[in-house]
């Protein structure tokens, strides 16, 4: 994303890396998930302690779905009037022909949800609201919304039954009437969680002791004096091959640190003089 080349990259300073490779996350993370550029600025500051400017997030997303993963274009293309469609059971075209522009849908999930002003705070105007409500009851063939739609009852839950999506992954996640960032996000943060868990119930089903998961980051109980190296190569094949799985075709890998205790920032792994893992101990 900066336009360096992996070797480029590690020849900048440490601190600097840092800084790129958190500002990176945010992109990484956010934009899948279906984050505009006001969302990643937000999301940078309160989540990952950077600052990032409007017109920063507006370049790193542009690249992103653009250069790095042109596939991402179409994989955030807009859903609203499919969804609609679906949930009314209609047909996309009658959809289209009622609502032709996004920003027309938007105004009546609002109207649909019982807001009663524009974002600006002026009131809808009485003709618009009939208008909405019209069409919708007009594209409708969903018997169970027939009702409300004919008796105008807004609430969130008539909104979200009408304009939401589903989202649903290989591993068999499914989660219905979602917004565009779940919708978005669902598909491949869920996945991660599902092959996590997936592989939690792997290592203890090997009989491994898991005591603790912490974001990605699995904590295994080996007793001490084991064959160190047999247990770290068989925790690592059991994870990668649990979320390769669900991710055929991108590349598993994984980390570790091999210590007496739980460790947050150190470096590398300890070995003895024959290159065999041997537990970090942290020097007093």
């Amino acid at each position: 994303m900066l336009g360096k080349t992996p070797e480029q990259f590690n020849e900048l300073p440490a601190a600097v890396q840092k800084k790129y490779r958190q500002k990176a996350k945010v992109c990484n993370f956010g934009v899948p998930g279906g984050l505009g550029a006001p969302s990643l600025v937000s999301l940078a500051k309160h989540s990952y302690g950077v600052e990032m400017t409007i017109e920063q997030a507006k370049d790193f997303r542009q690249r992103l779905i653009t250069q790095v993963y042109p596939e991402l274009r179409a994989y955030l293309s807009d859903s609203q009037q499919q969804n609609l469609g679906d949930s009314l059971h209609s047909t996309i075209t009658a959809v289209h022909q009622a609502f032709t522009r996004r920003d027309q849908i938007q105004i009546a999930a609002r109207i649909v949800s019982g807001c009663i002003e524009m974002p600006d705070c002026d009131a809808y105007q009485p003709g618009l609201v009939e208008h909405i409500w019209l069409c919708l009851k007009q594209l409708n063939r969903n018997l169970a919304l027939q009702a409300k739609l004919e008796a105008k009852q807004s609430s969130t839950e008539l909104m979200r039954r009408c304009f939401y999506g589903n989202a649903v992954t290989i591993s068999g996640r499914l989660r219905g009437h979602v917004n565009f960032t779940q919708a978005a996000n669902s598909p491949f943060q869920g996945l991660a969680a599902d092959g996590n868990k997936l592989a939690l119930f792997r290592l203890l089903r090997a009989g491994f002791q898991v005591c603790g998961f912490v974001h990605d980051e699995m904590l295994v109980l080996i007793p001490d004096g084991t064959d160190y190296d047999a247990a770290v190569s068989q925790i690592q094949q059991i994870l990668v091959d649990a979320m390769q799985e669900l991710c055929p075709d991108i590349p598993v890998s994984t980390e570790y640190l091999l210590a007496d205790r739980w460790y947050k920032d150190i470096d590398g792994q300890s070995t003895d003089s024959h290159g065999q893992v041997v537990p970090y101990r942290k020097q007093s």
